[in-house]
């Protein structure tokens, strides 16, 4: 228990910039819908990944030059005043524009909070524990954020939410300033082919890199997809969709951590990732059988699905930090890199989808799609 209640200062922190991101997160794609439609959504969230993934190389010199707390702050500020923008936006390219440029400096700050826990945990003696216990503060906060959407927001009226993230967000600055350590080495991701010549010997490496790929892209679509599928196809209110996301965040919450504590005494990683692959695609697959605005039935899809997803989080993290020391630098920001990859093929596969099929037929589509990492699971070197 040592690794979830330690350096706590850190754990509120990374509770502050993890709600004041998702407090909204869920609202952007519907935001968006009604200035493009549902089919161009995806685009603007291509953009903001792009952007996130080269942010992931032009990062460090930035914070070792200006200093963590200096980039978090002027960062904080700046997405601050975008998001109350946001409140008064009417124009269809100034919108995308914004959630663009949203996005992006949101990335920046969790690059920041990923350097202050890294440094904070350079001396990690139980993975798997240490691991999921970072994930199961995070979930609490998206648990957090996503209950408030039931009180935040009322039909299609979102600025009181924006207003609580911008709130939330300079609480964060403001702490980060006065409580945050400071980082003394950020280092730099190394451009001499180590990250191709580990994947091409590692074969551990190397699969479970695709499979945290495949669930970067599972994690994008549902975050996009499902909130547009909720409120403009299926019809529920926002008081109802944030009930089951809420629900739906609960096997982050209750079953990481026991994960990561099985997969360190028991098991190894290879039969929960296999089996939380199977629960996923199975979920996804049934979406588009289910009857229109079945509340509990839709809930019940969502938990399973997310139980899946929390088996599949927790493992690819374990069996990856597994294999990598701290001082893997290319490799592990290459793992950090699949985040952003994911939300790009995500939203590029549902926007050809959509050209072809409905929105609820396409989560069949990543249902079959999904299956691709139970193969991956299959050829990592377990560790049981």
């Amino acid at each position: 228990m040592y690794a979830l209640f330690s350096r706590p200062l850190i754990l509120v922190g990374n509770f502050l910039v993890q709600y004041h991101y998702y407090v909204i997160a869920f609202l952007l794609s519907p935001f968006l819908a009604a200035f493009v439609g549902v089919e161009y959504v995806g685009y603007a969230f291509i953009a903001s990944s792009i952007l996130a993934t080269l942010l992931l190389y032009a990062a460090p010199p930035i914070f070792r030059s200006f200093g963590t707390t200096n980039v978090i702050g002027t960062v904080g500020v700046l997405e601050a005043l975008i998001l109350v923008a946001l409140t008064q936006v009417s124009h269809p390219y100034m919108a995308v524009i914004l959630v663009t440029a949203q996005s992006t400096l949101a990335y920046m700050l969790f690059i920041g909070m990923d350097l202050v826990i890294e440094s904070s945990t350079a001396t990690e003696r139980v993975t798997g524990q240490t691991r999921t216990a970072y994930l199961t503060i995070t979930n609490l906060a998206v648990l957090a954020a996503t209950l408030s959407l039931s009180v935040l927001v009322v039909q299609d009226a979102y600025g009181p939410a924006f207003i609580t993230s911008v709130v939330v967000l300079l609480l964060f600055v403001i702490h980060a300033r006065f409580f945050f350590p400071a980082v003394s080495y950020v280092s730099s991701p190394e451009a001499d082919g180590s990250v191709i010549a580990r994947l091409s010997t590692d074969q551990s490496v190397r699969n479970i890199s695709a499979a945290h790929l495949v669930l970067q892209t599972f994690f994008s679509w549902m975050a996009i997809y499902i909130p547009v599928l909720l409120f403009m196809y299926q019809g529920f209110s926002w008081a109802e969709i944030g009930i089951i996301l809420s629900i739906a965040m609960l096997p982050y919450i209750l079953f990481e951590y026991p994960f990561g504590y099985i997969a360190d005494r028991y098991i190894g990683e290879q039969e929960l990732l296999i089996l939380g692959f199977i629960i996923m695609s199975a979920s996804l697959i049934a979406i588009p059988f289910l009857p229109q605005q079945d509340f509990w039935l839709w809930t019940a899809v969502m938990f399973i699905a997310r139980i899946g997803a929390a088996m599949v989080e927790a493992m690819t993290e374990v069996h990856f930090f597994r294999r990598v020391s701290h001082s893997d630098t290319s490799i592990i920001t290459f793992f950090r890199a699949l985040k952003p990859i994911g939300s790009i093929i995500g939203p590029l596969i549902a926007g050809v989808c959509l050209i072809f099929l409905d929105l609820t037929t396409t989560f069949a589509v990543l249902g079959v799609a999904t299956c691709v990492g139970i193969i991956f699971s299959r050829r990592i070197i377990d560790s049981k």
